[in-house]
């Protein structure tokens, strides 16, 4: 088409009779289901808030085991208020960010959720983490608190006030109104939730900062989508720093369910994985297809393996390319387990689109990349930022309810990378993906512009 009379005529002259191909380019997945914006209401939903529903019905189930530790839906809401407890009688409240500097286990989750119930965000960071990524962090996101491991040492920054907690979750110092959570300012669903900071391409920490109705956008599809609630269990593969653990503990344990966090000393051992596979009946696999498939390479000469995965039903793998014989690989081994991929960006709010893998095509040169999750889409768009048509190579941009809010303390960054568009009047997310449209409606993942 000709583009000397600018974007907005491209789009107008599209006939939204025509198929797919016949058309100048996509303005999103059309094909996906529940594509449109569906508006939420201004005072939730908070991303505890499935959790404290769940939490009601599921008080006596099991929600979280680490080692021979194991923890009820109802005690680990003790645990949480007492330290959100702790953080209200502190003043943190919405529109504040609290570190959780905590090794693996059930302190980590506790953690996690009182700086909700405070109604503070909390951001993730590793404690082996060098003093200077940690005070690049705390500089950023303005980092006043940190939750930490008492028995742990970790080099904080001299701005950040230490809130030990022992093994158990429980604060070291408790407060002196053990109901103070109950005074907790209620944040608004457009307060953040959590920042997690990731490394770009030139290795500088980026806080991706996402409010709570951006991840709940994501959680409510992915749940909904894949039946996730109380009779699932989640093998917590993913470090905390990782997005992948925030569908592990609001949608796997917010749902009512069980997370079963491996040793911190066996982490990366699939020996360890499959062990408590098959221990604890886990339903859920959550991960980048490295794990799966040193998961599934132990598992092809283990005797007992098909026993350990007999309860594994829904696989989602994220975050990197999926070899193209994993799928088949792991059918082999666990014939009723569903496998999905999903994709997308931290900064979409864990994942923004998904490919059921059913029967994998010999000729594909990768596992397809999928449509877009609901409320959220995707645009590909060339340099000067027109559609592509199907086929062509473009950019992949983000669309919807969970495009973060942007980078932590990094206007700069944020402005270069969330963008208004300016025909669609839409802010878009651009992920630095290249991908193109298939005739069948669904992406082609093809690598990326830069070398993340």
């Amino acid at each position: 088409q000709p583009r000397s009379r600018g974007l907005g005529d491209v789009y107008k002259r599209q006939d939204p009779n025509a198929p797919a191909w016949d058309r100048p380019g996509l303005l999103w997945d059309p094909l996906a289901a529940d594509a449109g914006v569906v508006p939420r209401d201004e005072s939730g939903p908070l991303l505890v808030d499935l959790w404290r529903a769940s939490c009601a019905d599921a008080e006596a189930a099991i929600a979280v085991r680490a080692g021979e530790r194991s923890v009820t839906h109802g005690d680990l809401m003790a645990r949480a208020r007492a330290v959100a407890s702790v953080l209200v009688e502190a003043d943190v409240g919405p529109g504040d960010l609290v570190m959780v500097a905590c090794p693996r286990g059930i302190a980590q989750i506790v953690a996690v959720l009182g700086i909700e119930l405070a109604g503070a965000g909390y951001v993730p960071v590793d404690t082996q983490w060098p003093a200077v990524r940690l005070a690049s962090v705390q500089r950023r996101a303005q980092l006043r608190w940190a939750l930490c491991l008492g028995s742990d040492e970790v080099d904080l920054p001299e701005a950040v006030q230490r809130v030990d907690l022992d093994d158990d979750g429980f604060p070291v110092t408790p407060t002196s109104d053990p109901q103070a959570v109950d005074d907790a300012r209620v944040p608004s669903s457009d307060e953040l939730a959590y920042a997690i900071f990731t490394s770009g391409s030139t290795g500088e920490p980026k806080g991706v900062a996402i409010e709570h109705r951006q991840a709940r956008t994501t959680i409510d599809d992915v749940n909904e989508r894949f039946d996730i609630g109380a009779r699932d269990v989640v093998l917590g593969v993913s470090a905390l720093s990782f997005d992948l653990s925030v569908h592990d503990i609001f949608g796997t344990v917010g749902g009512g369910g069980t997370l079963v966090v491996p040793d911190a000393d066996r982490a990366r051992d699939p020996e360890h994985w499959l062990e408590l596979m098959g221990r604890y009946g886990v339903t859920v696999w959550n991960s980048a297809p490295p794990l799966l498939e040193m998961l599934v390479e132990y598992a092809e000469f283990a005797p007992d393996a098909a026993a350990a995965l007999a309860s594994l039903r829904v696989v989602m793998l994220s975050g990197d390319w999926i070899p193209v014989s994993l799928p088949d690989r792991l059918r082999a081994l666990a014939p009723q387990a569903k496998i999905n991929s999903l994709g997308g960006a931290t900064e979409g709010s864990i994942w923004s689109i998904t490919y059921p893998i059913g029967e994998v095509d010999s000729s594909w040169p990768s596992i397809p990349y999928g449509r877009g999750l609901r409320e959220q889409w995707f645009h590909i768009l060339d340099d000067d930022g027109w559609p592509v048509r199907v086929g062509e190579v473009g950019e992949l941009w983000i669309g919807g309810n969970g495009v973060a809010q942007g980078y932590v303390g990094d206007p700069e960054k944020t402005a270069e990378r969330f963008v208004v568009h300016p025909v669609l009047q839409e802010r878009l997310y651009r992920t630095g993906d290249v991908g193109r449209w298939r005739p069948d409606g669904t992406i082609e993942f093809l690598g990326r512009t830069d070398r993340q």
